[in-house]
Formats: C-alpha cells, structure tokens, sequence
C-alpha cells in the first residue's frame, strides 16, 4: 500500500501540463472511463475552465455544481459528485464526476481575501471520502 493509499483509501492519478492541445482531458476521460470499465470504482474530477472533461462524458457544464462550487465552499463534496445514479446516461458505471464549468476562470479573483480558502485544502480527500460512503 503506498502513501496516497494510506491517506485517502485509493490511488489518485493526475494529469496535467502547462501546454493546451496535448491530450489532457483525452487522457484523463479515457484512463478514467478504462478503470471504470475495468471494474475500479472511479473519480474523474475536472479542473479546467473549458470543461473539457465534462462536456466529453455528455454533461453541460451548468447543469451542476462542481469544482468551483466546492473550493469556494458552497456546496459539499457529496454535493459537487454526479454518478451515474444521479440520472446521467452518458456516465458508466463506477465512474463518478466532479465536473467544471467556464466561471472556474474567476477562482483566484473569488477567493483573494477568503481566509476559508485554506480551509478548502483537503477537498480531494473529502471527494474520495464522498465516493468511499456510496
């Protein structure tokens, strides 16, 4: 068992480069929807303003709160998760989505000056905690 397991119950994967147009959200939406498909129960959370992730898996960035509604503290990370059962076709089963939308732009502007900000650090942990109690 490595640290991450010991820390959060499962193994996070990130993905990520400063570069645009190298095969981020492909790469993410595809290991996820393999791992999912493979059996591993499955957290997709999608940090980019474009929603890329989101909008790949069929889901319109608006419909729900996500990632930014969950750093600025407005919902719970229960609350930010959309699994299949919440009635969304286009997500398989075991794979769950913390989506994004284009106002994810505006996070450093929202949370200069929130002291709770710091409180929001473990929000990953909260997530797989989430997906662990389903």
């Amino acid at each position: 068992m490595n640290g991450l397991e010991t820390l959060w119950g499962g193994t996070v994967i990130a993905v990520g480069n400063q570069k645009g147009g190298v095969g981020k959200t492909t790469t993410a939406v595809h290991l996820a929807r393999g791992l999912a498909n493979r059996g591993h129960r499955t957290l997709l959370w999608d940090l980019d303003p474009s929603a890329g992730a989101t909008k790949h898996l069929g889901l319109s960035p608006d419909v729900f709160p996500g990632t930014l509604e969950l750093l600025l503290g407005e919902v719970t990370a229960a609350e930010a998760v959309v699994a299949r059962m919440d009635g969304d076709p286009w997500l398989p089963d075991r794979l769950d989505l913390i989506p994004s939308k284009r106002r994810l732009e505006t996070i450093d502007s929202e949370l200069a000056g929130r002291c709770r900000f710091w409180n929001r650090l473990d929000v990953l942990g909260e997530s797989l905690q989430t997906l662990r109690d389903r």
